[in-house]
């Protein structure tokens, strides 16, 4: 059985410990490699309807792909994200959810097969598991962006997204205790999603870097000085508690 090709070699979603891909032995990852197909997709472009319907299931192999939403008044809204290692079944999933999947940086995703993916997934309990913590962590987003953003006010909902989203997208560490993340899409992207203007997530990305909770790097890093502070801005506590630890290691995606 020949090793697994190139394209996987170089791809995040087999090399990177925890994905779904890095699990599967030579003849799984040559199965599902035979009929997938990766693709780089430029910042602000939809994912292909036409390819969705003959490849459902996606995996984010690196960046961030956005549900974006458009409403009657022209005002848009991001309703959610998937980010590096999720992998998204779209098998039933309304018209208008598929038409709003776009890419919120550079993004390279991989259409996989749903035969040879349902195969691997009734034979490699390891994939299985990380298939379905991606899903739960899909879940949990939804579930947070919704009951969190709903009673915060502006620097709140700020504070809550740079506290959460570090653990998903972090730089260094392990299971969301990094003080550095990379912020992952423009002001516009997170205000969209956060139900803000534009200028008031800049003002508040400056207020929390005059304050010295955040210090702002170049490339788009930011260092968590303060993490005390940061909780106690987007959770009302001040230490992040074993019940944060425990969501964060759920949200981190990882084989158990």
């Amino acid at each position: 059985m020949p090793s697994a090709p190139r394209q996987c070699k170089i791809c995040a979603l087999y090399n990177r410990t925890g994905f779904f891909c890095s699990v599967l032995n030579d003849e799984e990852i040559n199965r599902l490699s035979a009929h997938s197909r990766p693709t780089t997709l430029k910042r602000g472009r939809q994912v292909g309807m036409n390819l969705m319907d003959n490849w459902p299931v996606i995996g984010i192999c690196e960046g961030i792909v956005g549900v974006r939403r458009i409403h009657p008044d022209g005002r848009g809204t991001i309703a959610a994200f998937f980010v590096d290692g999720d992998i998204v079944d779209l098998r039933g999933a309304p018209e208008n959810v598929r038409a709003g999947l776009s890419a919120l940086t550079e993004t390279k995703v991989c259409y996989l097969s749903p035969g040879a993916f349902d195969e691997i997934m009734s034979s490699n309990p390891d994939a299985r598991t990380i298939a379905w913590k991606s899903l739960q962590s899909q879940s949990f987003r939804v579930i947070e962006h919704s009951a969190e953003l709903a009673k915060k006010q502006a620097m709140e909902k700020i504070a809550w997204f740079i506290a959460e989203f570090r653990s998903l997208h972090q730089f260094d560490g392990v299971n969301g205790q990094s003080r550095f993340f990379r912020m992952p899409f423009r002001h516009v992207d997170l205000a969209d999603y956060l139900g803000l203007q534009p200028e008031t997530v800049s003002r508040g990305f400056r207020s929390l870097r005059d304050k010295e909770i955040i210090r702002m790097l170049p490339d788009s890093m930011i260092e968590i000085t303060d993490q005390d502070r940061l909780f106690a801005m987007a959770y009302g506590t001040t230490t992040s508690g074993p019940a944060r630890q425990t969501d964060a290691e759920i949200r981190v995606l990882r084989a158990s």
